[in-house]
């Protein structure tokens, strides 16, 4: 994969090293151009920083990470962290910028391949929080983080999500559609979000007093528990669909398949 982009970045990398407009400084990664590295800069502080260009500012790719605790049923979180290595990595091996985004608008800027260790780092620390919301953003969080996101170049956007709340993306959504921007919802599909269990026994939590209870899963309670899958799995494609998106579920892979046949499907992950 990094082949079919060797000479275009090579050719990048000679542009703006002789022309562009001087936007700023950043970190120097290991592994970076020293060529870029503001001598200058370093006289003063004694700290290494590349000298950003214009050009160089932006961004190739947004990743947003559901990190709510909605995300720690069965395997559907790992699937979600590989999903967002293999999405992000990309993005960064072909020396394209990364805006990666989790929580309630928690984030960092990645450039290039150099900062692929460090992306991979960060996406190995994150867990959801059991103690925290059991859904995504609300209206007023969503809006906050956009417009956040809206303040640095934004690129392709990918957003991984359970989205077990349909209606609470619809702002984001729009507000992405409004500007512009081109957005994909990826959702790592566990068998049990179309087709309950057949039998045994159910969990069931308030989120709001945390008080549990238990039910046996018989036929009826079963077809209720499908019927309404079925109608969440509707609204999350509406809401896409109003503003043109789409959202791709992929299957989660068991436990141990790293098979690149495993997460390619029909080659969605990868032509996206």
């Amino acid at each position: 994969m990094r082949g079919g982009h060797r000479e275009t970045t090579r050719s990048r990398r000679r542009i703006r090293s002789e022309s562009g407009t001087f936007s700023g400084h950043r970190a120097y990664t290991e592994g970076e151009d020293i060529r870029n590295l503001d001598w200058n800069v370093y006289a003063r502080t004694d700290e290494l920083f590349l000298k950003v260009l214009e050009d160089e500012d932006r961004i190739g790719l947004t990743l947003i990470m559901d990190h709510s605790r909605s995300m720690l049923a069965a395997d559907r979180w790992t699937a979600a962290a590989r999903l967002a290595a293999i999405l992000g990595g990309l993005a960064l091996v072909q020396n394209h910028g990364l805006h990666f985004v989790w929580g309630t608008g928690q984030g960092s800027i990645l450039q290039g391949a150099a900062a692929l260790g460090r992306f991979l780092e960060q996406l190995e620390s994150l867990t959801p929080d059991a103690r925290g919301p059991s859904e995504g953003l609300d209206e007023s969080d969503a809006t906050s983080v956009v417009r956040e996101l809206l303040e640095h170049p934004v690129g392709r956007l990918a957003w991984v999500s359970d989205f077990a709340q349909p209606k609470r993306c619809q702002v984001a959504l729009a507000m992405f559609r409004k500007h512009g921007c081109r957005c994909r919802g990826w959702l790592p599909s566990l068998p049990t979000d179309r087709i309950p269990l057949a039998d045994g026994f159910m969990r069931l939590e308030d989120p709001e007093t945390g008080e549990q209870e238990v039910l046996q899963v018989d036929a009826g309670l079963r077809r209720a528990m499908m019927e309404e899958l079925e109608l969440l799995a509707k609204q999350q494609d509406a809401v896409f669909g109003t503003v043109g998106y789409g959202l791709s579920r992929f299957p989660v892979p068991e436990t141990g398949d790293y098979r690149i046949a495993s997460w390619s499907g029909d080659g969605a992950v990868y032509n996206s």
